[in-house]
């Protein structure tokens, strides 16, 4: 097969394939031609030469772009499963097992983080967020002790360790039919603990009859707005208390240990009274994770003596 060359003069000629790499001369100007053989391509199966697969980097995308969505991340898994294959079956002109690798590890892994986050959200604080934003809009962190109600009637301190994280929370306009309006609530989103300053009226409540008067406290307890924040919305029955101790504290008040069971949750408060005055009694409330009591009643006893000795 003749082979194209063209001379350093212009002279443009065809010379048989046998003639390749031998010296021959331009017939116009005796100038030797350039008669070497023509590179050959490389193989196909070269690893420049070969093509990325699509899919590889398709799960790499997902697991990264989707991260914490579970479907997104399972997707991942597969679609990075699914390049594998490909790039198995033809492994010569296919690349990608890396960024396959890459998207399969990274949705297992934000799947796995995920899932544990959803079953236990306390894990990665993922509650504290949801609750701050179900609660942002109604707290104040803006504040100087002691706080006070709107009417500043009722005072109370936070406690010291943590005081930064406590906020006072604003009542909504209008609460469900039978809830009763705590003058002031304290929340704590980081610990999910709450404090509640409460009062009720008791006409003709004789204090001497402690037995009277614990049933008023728990009763009103259980209709207040606190115990509707923790609890269930749209619950109608009021949750069942379970007095786990009474004791009477060395500044003569009157303390109760109590479990009740809120938006699916176990918690344990803290209450402290003293004995009515006027046909009215005051009170307030400590509330936390009964898996985190423990830890926090000192923190309780700390913030809800300054409302009990100053109602």
């Amino acid at each position: 097969m003749p082979i194209a060359v063209t001379c350093q003069c212009g002279a443009k000629l065809e010379i048989d394939e046998k003639f390749l790499g031998k010296e021959i001369q331009c017939p116009d100007c005796q100038r030797p031609l350039p008669t070497k053989a023509p590179p050959k391509p490389p193989p196909l199966d070269l690893q420049q030469y070969r093509r990325t697969e699509g899919l590889a980097v398709l799960s790499l995308t997902l697991a990264l772009t989707l991260a914490f969505t579970i479907v997104g991340t399972l997707a991942a898994i597969v679609v990075g499963v699914l390049a594998l294959k490909r790039i198995a079956s033809d492994p010569v002109k296919l690349d990608g097992v890396r960024l396959a690798r890459a998207g399969i590890v990274l949705g297992a892994v934000f799947t796995f983080v995920t899932v544990t986050a959803l079953i236990s959200p306390t894990v990665f604080g993922l509650d504290a967020l949801l609750r701050d934003l179900a609660l942002g809009s109604r707290l104040n962190y803006l504040l100087d002790d002691p706080v006070s109600d709107a009417n500043d009637q009722v005072k109370i301190k936070r406690p010291t360790r943590g005081l930064r994280c406590w906020a006072k929370y604003n009542s909504p306009s209008r609460l469900t039919a039978g809830i009763q309006i705590d003058p002031l609530i304290l929340v704590n989103t980081r610990d999910d603990t709450y404090i509640a300053c409460q009062d009720a009226e008791i006409p003709g409540l004789d204090g001497r009859d402690e037995e009277l008067v614990l049933k008023k406290v728990l009763e009103r307890l259980q209709k207040s707005e606190l115990i509707n924040l923790l609890n269930r919305p749209g619950r109608i029955s009021p949750p069942e208390i379970t007095v786990v101790e009474k004791k009477m504290t060395a500044d003569n008040k009157q303390e109760l240990i109590i479990d009740m069971r809120l938006g699916g949750l176990d918690r344990r408060l803290l209450v402290q009274y003293k004995p009515p005055r006027l046909d009215r009694i005051f009170f307030a409330v400590g509330c936390a994770r009964r898996n985190r009591f423990d830890v926090l009643q000192e923190d309780f006893r700390e913030a809800l003596a300054t409302f009990i000795d100053n109602p």
